[in-house]
């Protein structure tokens, strides 16, 4: 018996009480008939149904033969009349929904076939799950099977297309041929090949490939001849073969792999290789590591314990505890890693960063790094940045007041090279907001209004702890010492007169020195003996006064009057055990700065190129003073020597313009040097990229409430600049005393500039950090004089740079090369960041689980932890084909005698 669409639709509805029971809209609408007395005689028939139709399990047919795949294409729901909607109101039944070309019903064998045309696949669906069928899709009892195209979804799962399955809804088993799915852990896994047991809790698998790469034709998979899923969360394959273009290359037993989505406690993966399975030699040392369990406490924080166990070098254990909570701006993790070794030794390691935002004033940050034996790391370490560099310690709190702002902090690092640890604790920073005094607004100010002060003082101290030295062969400058500086400083402006005042003291400490080190004059008694601490303490105050007068464009002129004073006590001096001050010094100047701009033709893209030459020079005069015999023996007799100063100084940079491009919405705004990666008005959520005027440059608008829309008469964001420095070049000033070298009757040595610096940096590399130092004298012999002579040499240089897939010269040279850039890219993905960031606003990433968080488990490193993406590594993990590099290189030379 062939039912039409109308038959199928009204038909299929009595059929509630069995295996599914049918709602399907009808392809046309019903003849004239009086819906009451029908709607009557459906529910009586509704309510004499008390078993489920019969089955026949000879009817149905596994369809074998390999056929091309049909596209399914996505059925649209039609919508339901009123007699429709009456039937999906009842109330203690189970709705399911038909559709489908055509439909065909045998009454004896109580058998319902749903067939699917040409552009209509045949579907059923049934609280939640939704079974489309290119060919046809068959219903008895409790059994449903497919022939053609299948595509079964279930909620919660990921859809899974076949060539055709059987499924028991009483046995509540299935079976699907030729089946193709996805699984995500840790990457995407595709999934091909025959299912024929799908249980509630277990899925068999036979001749199952399965691949992380998502090409057409995937450049490897895995090849398993059996494969079983337990209970959702792991799935284990035997006799596997890894295969490169259907090439077998690599065999293993087994595999073992959780497949649970999501952040969820469980068994870590071990880690091991075929070498520690099978040693082929003697000497080699075995090794399994991230044996532990993992355990997601709630939606804010989780644990990880994990073991590793080295043959015949040391145990590990390893722990880690990691929380966010956005919503309190707040987020941690704390990482332990205790060693046993086998000689008996105890080594411990530790890494642990934590940040809370207090309040809008207050911020506190907290990150420590530590390890025990700087050997033990250089010794077992496989990570190359842990073995070279330092491992760094810091800690800081920011608060600000109404009246200034107020900055603690301190840093340790450990250097394994040479077993030195440098500390800086504490360093404190206060600066006082600045006051205006006689305010008034500039039409009818006076000479005295307006009248600024301003404020600030700074601490720090600083630790060099070395390793141990012998006494006979004890070097000072290799030794322990303790550094602490402060400086206090106020300034009144008025107009370009300016009053500044500062007080600085400096102290410096070399530790525990051999005593006959420390007093090798001393032979008129016996020889001391022990170490001790020899400390010096200098003192400097200095008061000026400054008024800065334009000249002509740029130029400026800028008087100056100091006065300036010391003090200095000393443990190397026997005439200072105390404070001796020193001679004041009077001196006047003056300072001449400009600005000289050259323009060229442009290159490379570039509009035009701009040359900027900032020249400088200064003179100052400071009469003889008169010193007394102590002062003279303490400070030096050249220190009450006139002075006769003159300091040049050039500075330089080539800018170029960029063409405008389409979208830019300068509007004639001036040309800054902000870029938009600088930009302190970014978005920090949806919110605020939504009322933010680049977020509607996308192509997906969002509609804003009445009160969230953007006020066009409001302040809006900065536009891009078009302005990029290419090169700047900052060198340090040469200074030249006359009077030192008339009274040395040498006219080098009126330099007291012997160190040339350099510093280039460029917007082309945004990490570019180049220095280099010159060494501008060396010393010959005269007539058996050392003199000195010019011969400069490079001293000292220090080359980092990092680059980028969005690097300003590595997006130029693709859109040279003909790349489509970055385009609008920068906008959309910060739109998609803040809207990651609202999908999960409390809580850790759910994809850093039990196989995605092994950075504090990962056994090539001795300090456990991998940074401060263990607790947000989205950013990292949202660009798609993104990569950055870093390069870095230093160089220092001694002049030879």
């Amino acid at each position: 018996m062939n039912l039409g669409p109308c038959v199928v639709g009204c038909g299929l509805a009595v059929l509630a009480a069995g295996w599914y029971v049918p709602a399907a809209a009808q392809a046309e609408d019903p003849p004239s008939q009086e819906v009451d007395s029908a709607r009557i005689r459906v529910l009586e028939r509704l309510n004499s149904l008390s078993r489920p139709p019969g089955v026949d399990s000879t009817l149905f047919v596994i369809d074998t033969v390999g056929q091309p795949r049909r596209v399914l294409p996505t059925p649209q729901p039609q919508a339901a009349d009123s007699f429709m909607a009456a039937l999906l109101a009842l109330p203690g039944y189970s709705v399911s929904q038909y559709s489908g070309g055509a439909g065909q019903y045998d009454a004896q064998t109580q058998r319902m076939t749903l067939i699917g045309v040409e552009g209509t696949p045949a579907r059923a669906s049934q609280d939640g799950m939704t079974v489309t069928a290119v060919d046809t899709i068959n219903l008895a009892d409790s059994l449903i099977w497919t022939a053609g195209q299948t595509l079964t979804e279930r909620p919660g799962e990921a859809p899974v297309e076949s060539a055709s399955i059987i499924y028991d809804n009483r046995a509540n088993r299935g079976t699907a041929f030729d089946a193709h799915t996805t699984m995500s852990q840790g990457a995407t896994w595709i999934m091909d090949g025959d299912l024929p047991a799908i249980l509630p809790d277990t899925v068999f698998g036979h001749d199952i490939n399965f691949t992380s790469c998502e090409e057409t034709e995937p450049h490897y998979h895995f090849a398993s001849r059996e494969f079983k899923a337990i209970g959702g969360s792991w799935f284990v394959a035997r006799n596997v073969t890894l295969n490169f273009d259907d090439v077998p290359v690599f065999w293993l037993p087994f595999i073992l792999q959780s497949s649970e989505s999501g952040r969820h406690s469980g068994i870590l993966t071990p880690r091991f290789g075929i070498n520690d399975i099978v040693r082929q030699s003697k000497g080699y040392s075995r090794r399994i590591s991230n044996v532990g369990f993992f355990w997601a406490i709630n939606d804010y924080g989780d644990a990880t314990f994990a073991g590793d166990w080295w043959s015949d070098n040391f145990t590990a254990a390893t722990g880690a505890f990691r929380y966010r909570v956005t919503q309190k701006f707040l987020n941690g993790s704390t990482n332990v890693r205790r060693f046993w070794e086998v000689d008996g030794g105890r080594q411990l390691s530790f890494n642990t960063r934590h940040n809370w935002r207090v309040n809008e004033r207050m911020d506190v940050r907290v990150s420590a790094r530590y390890a025990s034996s700087s050997s033990f790391v250089t010794q077992n370490s496989f990570d190359p940045r842990e073995v070279t560099q330092s491992i760094n310690s810091e800690g800081g709190l920011n608060r600000r007041f109404d009246w200034g702002n107020l900055s603690v902090s301190a840093d340790r690092r450990q250097f394994l090279s040479d077993d030195r640890v440098e500390m800086t604790l504490p360093s404190a920073n206060l600066s006082l907001q600045t006051i205006t005094l006689f305010p008034a607004p500039s039409g009818r100010a006076r000479f005295y209004n307006n009248l600024t002060w301003s404020g600030s003082a700074r601490y720090q101290r600083n630790i060099v702890d070395r390793a141990p030295q012998d006494p006979l062969s004890y070097v000072r400058g290799r030794g322990d010492q303790v550094r602490s500086s402060g400086s206090v400083g106020s300034g009144l402006n008025l107009a370009g007169l300016s009053w500044s005042q500062a007080l600085t003291f400096t102290q410096m400490a070399d530790l525990s020195v051999p005593a006959p080190i420390a007093f090798p004059g001393d032979t008129l008694g016996p020889l001391p003996t022990g170490a001790v601490d020899l400390a010096r303490t200098d003192i400097t105050w200095s008061t000026s006064l400054n008024y800065q007068q334009r000249l002509i464009g740029t130029t400026t002129l800028t008087p100056s009057l100091l006065v300036s004073g010391s003090a200095v006590r000393s443990d190397e001096i026997p005439e200072a055990p105390d404070f001796v001050a020193g001679p004041k010094r009077l001196s006047f100047g003056a300072r001449l700065k400009s600005d000289i701009y050259g323009y060229y033709g442009g290159f490379a893209g570039f509009e035009a190129i701009r040359h900027k030459l900032t020249p400088s020079i200064s003179y100052a005069y400071a009469p003889a003073i008169t010193a007394t015999g102590l002062q003279e023996t303490v400070f030096g007799p050249a220190n009450a020597f006139a002075r006769n100063l003159v300091t040049v100084g050039l500075n330089q940079t080539f800018e170029a313009k960029r063409p405008a491009v389409e979208g830019d919405e300068s509007g004639g705004a001036e040309e800054i040097g902000l870029d938009l990666e600088e930009d302190l008005f970014a978005p920090d959520s949806v919110l605020d990229a939504r009322a933010d005027s680049l977020f509607n440059l996308q192509d997906a608008p969002i509609e804003l409430a009445a009160d969230d829309r953007r006020d066009e008469g409001g302040p809006r964001r900065l536009p891009a600049s078009r302005v990029i420095n290419l090169v700047a070049l900052n060198t340090s000033v040469i200074t030249y005393d006359f009077e030192r070298a008339s009274q040395t009757s040498e006219s080098l040595a009126g330099f007291t500039t012997t160190r040339l610096r350099s510093q280039i940096s460029s917007d082309l590399f945004r990490g570019l950090q180049l220095s280099m130092e010159h060494d501008l004298f060396g010393t010959e012999i005269w007539d058996g004089v050392p003199r000195r002579a010019f011969d400069p040499i490079l001293s000292q240089l220090n080359l980092s740079f990092a680059l980028s897939s969005s690097s300003g010269i590595i997006q130029t040279i693709t859109r040279f090369l003909g790349g489509g850039g970055d385009g609008g890219a920068g906008a959309a993905g910060l739109a998609a960041d803040s809207a990651a960031g609202l999908d999960d606003p409390d809580g850790l990433d759910p994809r850093l689980d039990n196989v995605g968080n092994q950075g504090v488990t990962n056994e090539s490193s001795i300090v456990p932890g991998t940074g401060p993406e263990d607790t947000g590594p989205r950013q990292a993990e949202r660009s798609t084909g993104a990569w950055n590099t870093n390069f870095s290189y230093s160089l220092r030379r001694i002049r030879e005698s």
